[in-house]
């Protein structure tokens, strides 16, 4: 599952659990010009902060999630993690540098 969108909140590096595992939280607001933006909360565990370390609040960015429902004590809880970040540019479009394809040169959108 992806997601993009502007880079709202980033909070600080913090220790969590028993075994002391590293965790980041973000939150990512949709693009849209609707008045009423979604948005979703994201975490980053232990190697994976460091793909989020060096973007900055405000960035355009896609991730890729891996949502995941557990159950504890009879209650169920989701979590969202994230396994890759990609920069976007203004456009909307990945930052990746590769041309244009001939398709894509065809329509303004």
């Amino acid at each position: 599952m992806e997601f993009t969108g502007k880079l709202i909140y980033k909070g600080p590096k913090e220790t969590v659990g028993q075994n002391n595992l590293e965790k980041l939280t973000i939150v990512l607001e949709e693009i849209t010009d609707r008045e009423y933006k979604g948005s979703v909360m994201v975490e980053f565990f232990k190697d994976k902060i460091g793909l989020i370390e060096p973007i900055n609040q405000g960035a355009v960015i896609k991730v890729s999630l891996n949502p995941r429902a557990r159950e504890y004590n009879g209650r169920r809880y989701n979590s969202i993690a994230c396994r890759k970040v990609d920069m976007v540019d203004a456009s909307g479009s990945g930052s990746t540098g590769a041309a244009p394809t001939e398709t894509e040169e065809e329509f303004p959108f």
